[in-house]
């Protein structure tokens, strides 16, 4: 799943109840999610989840332990 949350511009494409339902009921079904690092931070905050199938598109991210 690629959830595409942001235009180019940087604008919301999504509001804020959506974000929530697509993280607590979509994303779980999911095999692969593929967010680029803005929209990670705009679904998870700083955090990545360790329960859902990642991977990011874009910038450098701290390996998980």
């Amino acid at each position: 799943m690629d959830p595409v949350l942001l235009a180019k511009s940087g604008d919301t494409l999504l509001d804020v109840q959506a974000v929530q339902v697509l993280v607590e009921e979509l994303l779980p079904l999911a095999t692969l999610v593929t967010p680029n690092l803005p929209e990670a931070t705009v679904l998870f905050g700083p955090e990545l989840p360790t329960h859902l199938p990642l991977l990011l598109k874009g910038g450098i991210v701290k390996a998980r332990p």
